[in-house]
């Protein structure tokens, strides 16, 4: 073991070592401050027979390499070395415990906590392998649990090891592994260890967090090793049995004696484990390795697993007509983070009628589009294809259409077309904001339609010939809280388009149908839904909660004909109703895994994020109580309502319980909130103390829906934002509450005007409008009259004062911009800075983040961390054709 006060001395210039912290097969681990930095290290120092084994040149020449590991799951490498004999490692010092530490207290984890952890190891391992690094000692004590995300340690040796001193681990005895979680060829010693054995020994961590035993025990190495090789798991379920059915396919097929059997990724694991059917997940997706032997064998494995599972879906997109019920193959699409499709987008996935390729919105810069075509083993960019939003194909498969916006989704968008196989975009309307398009086979693409600036279109669906040309509408809103008609698709006769009825969010929202050919148009018995299409004679569509259902119907009579039933769960609905699945005539399915979960995080004016709640959901609106304390917010859990967050005492409670509540915003008391709900459809404004007592009464109500309010300081006079399609989509309002006084129009042009703050001192307004032709933010006097002030430059959104009234933060596009306002003696912009730039939630209409007193904080919502990947289901259809059959 290390002599302490030797080591003392050798680091004594760069670290001040203050006592071990524990000690292992390969090294012993002290708590350490870093005099450069002052901040409090690990300190790894590895055992003098280690050391002698690997050597010291060739160590530290293949450990730098690890420094660039970057991924939020791993532990990174601060610093690395030798003194005096010693050879050592730095990393941060996590204050937190192991998953050995949890393991002790709790002895089985929560099922919903071990697939967590579970899929946030797998994803550091899929980074790993991707850069040739095999992690060879995967157990609970490497896997750091840190503000209740999983960070996984040792990798800072694990490639230095194998590449320096492999060849020689057994002249001195020493082994890289735990006997319980070694896979069975690396308990047999074989020297091609490749990723699949990582995947063995986090198969073996869930099995244990799950049961509370390893699969294999004994009292001995040899009794341990013997079973590994020899026999078979005990099922989960038979253990305990909440167990779900995915979770122990999955584990189990991790657990599989041979490699070529188990999971080809870790990717694969952590995707099946979330898999909402009974079918394994084979995932297509090809890593770039460096070259080395470990790399080489691991990328020809995963290589062959990829042509297999491709070759397969062509297979069967090729035979279907043949086998019309065969089973699905499901497998997993995943790409760099340039090319990973956008959490962010509504409506980012498309699928070509035959089902042979998808395109996606990129996360890249610009947010621009690629394709995959099944035969292919990587996505390609589409050439000037930027700021994509709601990608769509042509009938025959051959263009895919999108629009584009500037910066902002709430401004003003243009219709594109672009070829598949490459050529020149087409510019084929200005001025549609389009909520979903669809492309009839007639050369019409039908439109979702929120207006554009100074075009008079709102309502319902329009219309414009895919060669370009006038807009013009389809349907019109049917009834009082039928207010739009967004995300249209268009059915397999050519001539029937469903569409989604919307009012104020997807769980008030309605299923309605419209017929191309004779102008029929009426809304379903269907609510909080939003359409998908018809097949196997049901409607299919999914709720507000995620499900997707399938009812029987009648495509005649457009009427039900049944019971609904769920088909599919998790599905990922955002707040406008944009859903991140496609289905193909040809009956393949495509649909995001991951996408729903936002985390809460506070960041500082620079950037930096640090998470509020450990778990992630789908929180939204977040707001500073007046003394910073709290937080209300709300979150979809699946019935959305207004929840308190207590900083101090890092609780989240429950304010309401009736659902379809959201948008909260505090009275000045700091002891009640205001917020939106749309119970019956129409949205108001209705108000509740915090400490969850008494009940909800109005606040205020109007004759139009009502989305979102500010108050003036002593809480008597509240400024809305309405929509009475007065020539735009979007107005604001005010009114003296309790008066009996009628409301009086602020801002009601033909433009846009919406997200209303009024200052502090309840003097100055802020809000949006696109009377530019791009959302841009603006000061003028409350309640008026007076000039009104330019903010932002180059678009604004979500503006937010500073609680001392000298300051607005607002947003342009991902940069988070502050810009100082003078109201005395004149009012004017004294600067505008931006503070950092982030790929953080916006809800637009509505200002998605706060700024806390202070103005030195802001809470903010970011997707949450980790791979989301896209699941394709070949002969989809097919399978919900033999489920529902009588």
């Amino acid at each position: 073991m290390t002599d302490i006060t030797a080591l003392r001395a050798a680091l004594a210039d760069r670290y001040r070592i203050d006592r071990e912290l524990g000690a292992g097969g390969m090294a012993t681990v002290y708590l350490a401050q870093d005099l450069k930095h002052q901040r409090n290290v690990a300190v790894k120092v590895l055992h003098p027979d280690l050391a002698a084994a690997l050597g010291t040149d060739r160590f530290l020449a293949e450990i730098k390499t690890t420094a660039n590991l970057q991924h939020p799951h791993i532990l990174p490498l601060h610093d690395s070395g030798a003194a005096l004999g010693f050879l050592f490692y730095v990393m941060p010092f996590v204050d937190g415990e192991s998953l050995r530490d949890r393991l002790v207290r709790e002895k089985q984890l929560p099922v919903d906590d071990a697939v967590s952890i579970t899929r946030e190891v797998a994803d550091a391992l899929d980074y790993a392998h991707g850069h040739a690094v095999i992690h060879r000692d995967i157990k609970p004590e490497n896997i750091l649990l840190h503000g209740g995300h999983a960070l996984v340690a040792d990798f800072g040796i694990a490639l230095a090891v194998q590449s320096a001193g492999g060849h020689r681990m057994t002249q001195t005895g020493l082994s890289l592994g735990t006997p319980q979680y070694m896979s069975p060829e690396q308990a047999m010693g074989e020297r091609a260890i490749d990723a699949r054995s990582d995947i063995y020994a986090l198969g073996v961590v869930l099995y244990e967090l799950l049961t509370g035993d390893p699969p294999f025990t004994g009292s001995t190495v040899q009794a341990i090793v013997a079973k590994v090789m020899t026999e078979k798991p005990t099922a989960p379920s038979a253990i305990r049995d909440t167990v779900t059915p995915a979770v122990e396919r999955a584990v189990l097929k991790s657990l599989a004696k041979l490699p070529a059997d188990r999971w080809p990724t870790a990717a694969a694991f952590a995707a099946a484990l979330v898999a909402p059917a009974s079918e394994p997940i084979v995932r297509a997706t090809i890593p770039e390795p460096r070259p080395s032997r470990v790399g080489r064998a691991a990328s020809l494995a995963q290589t062959a697993a990829t042509l297999g599972a491709l070759g397969l879906a062509g297979w069967l997109l090729t035979h279907r007509g043949t086998k019309p019920d065969v089973d699905p193959v499901r497998f997993a699409i995943g790409a760099g983070p340039g090319e990973h499709f956008n959490v962010l987008s509504s409506q980012p996935i498309a699928i070509a009628p035959d089902g042979r390729t998808i395109a996606w919105i990129g996360e890249g810069s610009g947010r621009p589009l690629f394709i995959r075509s099944l035969g292919d083993l990587a996505p390609r960019a589409v050439p000037g294809t930027s700021e994509v939003s709601v990608p769509f194909f042509s009938p025959d498969g051959k263009w895919i259409a999108y629009f584009a916006t500037n910066g902002s989704v709430l401004n003003s968008a243009r219709l594109f077309k672009v070829p598949v196989d490459g050529g020149p975009v087409v510019l084929v309307a200005e001025r549609v904001l389009g909520l979903g398009g669809t492309w009839a086979p007639d050369g019409r693409i039908i439109l979702g339609m929120q207006g554009g600036v100074g075009t008079g279109l709102t309502g319902g669906l329009h219309a414009v010939l895919a060669n370009g040309g006038n807009v013009t509408p389809i349907t019109a809103p049917l009834d009082s809280v039928d207010t739009q008609h967004r995300w249209p698709k268009i059915l397999a006769d050519g001539k029937t388009v469903l569409f989604t009825s919307w009012s104020a969010r997807p769980s008030s929202a309605r299923i309605g149908i419209t017929s191309l050919a004779t102008g029929k148009t009426k809304l379903l018995g269907i609510t909080g839904a939003i359409p998908i299409t018809v097949a196997a004679g049901h409607l299919l569509y999914v709720l507000a909660s995620g499900a997707l259902m399938a009812v029987p119907f009648d495509l005649g009579s457009w009427e039900t004909t049944g019971e609904a039933v769920p088909v599919l769960d998790h599905v990922s609905v955002d707040d406008q109703g944009g859903l991140r699945v496609a289905v193909s005539a040809s009956g393949t399915l495509v649909y995001a895994v991951g996408a729903d979960d936002w985390r809460l995080v506070l960041v500082d004016t620079h950037g930096t994020a640090t998470p509020l709640l450990d778990k992630p959901g789908s929180y939204g609106n977040p707001r500073f109580s007046p003394d910073g304390r709290r937080i209300a917010l709300d979150l979809s859990v699946p019935a959305t309502d207004i929840w308190l967050f207590d900083r101090r005492a890092g609780t989240l409670d429950r304010v309401t319980t009736s659902g379809n509540n959201d948008r909260p915003e505090w009275m000045p008391d700091g002891n009640q909130v205001f917020f939106r709900t749309a119970g019956t459809g129409m949205a108001v404004l209705l108000r509740q103390a915090v400490d969850g007592g008494g009940t909800a009464d109005t606040l205020f109500a109007f004759r139009a829906p009502i989305h979102e309010g500010t108050l003036t300081p002593d809480g008597r006079t509240l400024v809305f934002r309405t929509s009475l399609q007065t020539g735009g989509n979007r107005d604001i309002w005010s009114v003296k509450l309790g008066s009996g006084a009628e409301p009086v129009p602020l801002l009601t042009t033909r433009f846009d005007e919406l997200q209303p703050q009024l200052s502090p001192d309840g003097r100055w307004l802020a809000y949006v409008s696109d009377e530019s032709s791009v959302h841009e933010v603006y000061v003028r006097p409350f309640p008026g009259p007076g000039v009104r002030l330019r903010v932002s430059i180059d678009g604004g959104t979500e503006p937010r004062w500073t609680r001392e009234g000298d300051r607005i933060f607002y947003r342009s596009d991902r940069r988070m911009m502050a810009a100082g306002v003078r109201t005395s003696p004149e009012l004017m912009v004294t600067d505008r800075v931006q503070l950092f730039e982030g790929n953080y939630v916006a809800t637009a209409p509505h200002t998605n983040y706060d700024v806390a007193p202070g103005g030195k904080e802001l809470v903010m919502i970011a997707p949450n961390e980790g791979r989301q990947d896209l699941i394709v289901v070949v002969n989809w259809i097919a399978s919900i054709r033999a489920r529902l059959r009588p």
